[in-house]
């Protein structure tokens, strides 16, 4: 197998000998990952050293070649991303993917999920389903704030900044109960101020709601600070993982990751 992870029981997720290829190109040999629960992680390497396809595969966008993936010790290898999505594993995108006609507010909701209100049968009746619209209202409203967005709730999701939609995007999964959350470059193209509000709202979900995060992220002046621990790729093997400091003090990432 190629990667050096940690095994044990009471992982938040655990990724087990992963491949992946294209056609005769092997882009996950053997990736072996656990999270821990209500941890930050951060998954670094080159361009081309496969950290977005194993996130892809993790979330079930793309279909593994071997290996396996458990959520919470349950088997979601194969699984196709709406399930596992399901199951409280969420993929979020370097661009943001929110409904640019609907307000902050209303992107939010929807996350929520379905009300009883809903029902073509319930819906002319309204005290069956008022708590249900109530309590979604709230979370919302809750979850905005946590995310610094209350301002903004009212306003189309089109109309924020790039940074801004990103914290939408945690708002969205924090109301969705996602237990994990893989991200692909939070704070591309974000400034600094914004980029470190983002990972704090990282941070808070982890510390506050037990939330796990695998993120990959190439700013890492701003990034690292937050993560409790890292794993580094290369040529679709982990190479390397630990704290931030032992991480980056190692030679074959020195090598791969940095070109030294």
């Amino acid at each position: 197998m190629g990667g050096v992870g940690t095994g044990g029981e009471g992982a938040a997720l655990e990724a087990t000998g992963v491949r992946k290829l294209f056609g005769g190109l092997v882009v996950l040999d053997g990736v072996d990952m656990r999270l821990e629960a209500g941890r930050v992680h951060q998954l670094i390497g080159p361009n081309g050293s496969g950290k977005t396809t194993l996130i892809n595969v993790i979330s079930g966008a793309l279909r593994a070649d071997g290996g396996s993936v458990r959520l919470a010790g349950e088997e979601i290898t194969g699984l196709p991303m709406l399930e596992v999505n399901r199951r409280g594993l969420v993929r979020t995108f370097q661009t943001p993917q929110s409904f640019a006609m609907l307000t902050a507010r209303e992107n939010v909701l929807v996350a929520t999920g379905k009300n009883r209100g809903e029902s073509y049968r319930r819906a002319p009746l309204r005290r069956l389903w008022r708590g249900d619209e109530e309590g979604a209202m709230r979370r919302a409203g809750e979850a905005l704030s946590a995310s610094g967005l209350a301002e903004k709730a009212s306003e189309r999701s089109d109309s924020l900044s790039g940074g801004q939609r990103k914290l939408l995007e945690l708002a969205k999964a924090r109301v969705g109960g996602a237990r994990v959350i893989l991200m692909d470059e939070p704070i591309a193209g974000v400034n600094p101020t914004l980029a470190h509000r983002i990972f704090g709202d990282i941070r808070d979900m982890a510390a506050r709601d037990g939330t796990t995060f695998l993120v990959i992220e190439h700013r890492l002046d701003i990034s690292l600070a937050y993560a409790d621990r890292v794993f580094a790729m290369d040529s679709g093997r982990i190479v390397a993982e630990g704290t931030a400091e032992e991480v980056m003090a190692n030679r074959r990432v020195e090598e791969a990751y940095l070109g030294r």
